[in-house]
């Protein structure tokens, strides 16, 4: 999702080919669902993923990496913003829907 890499870059952070990939993912599955607005709903994703990101950096131990690590926003930053949107907007998700959203993304392709 460009909007997203875009943005987050312009903020100095580097974002994982993983964690662009759901939050792709995750705005498909979304979009057309009742209540989707998308300029608002996509910048309060990216506002809850860098949430998400803050409480990971801040519970790692600081190492020789900790600048690297704090400017990167991981797959794991993404997935509960993930579950929680698609959770509250999406009626009647099945187990199969859900599995392919939050498979990991494939570095070939």
């Amino acid at each position: 999702m460009g909007v997203c890499n875009t943005r987050l870059s312009k903020e100095g952070f580097d974002v994982d080919a993983n964690a662009l990939e759901l939050f792709k993912r995750t705005c498909q599955a979304v979009i057309h669902q009742p209540g989707w607005a998308n300029a608002r709903d996509v910048n309060e994703m990216i506002q809850k993923i860098k949430e998400q990101r803050c409480l990971r950096v801040f519970d790692e131990e600081v190492g020789v990496t900790e600048k690297k690590q704090r400017r990167d926003i991981m797959r794991s930053d993404v997935e509960p913003v993930a579950m929680k949107i698609i959770k509250g907007r999406y009626v009647n998700i099945k187990a199969k829907e859900m599995e392919d959203i939050f498979k990991d993304a494939d570095p070939y392709e």
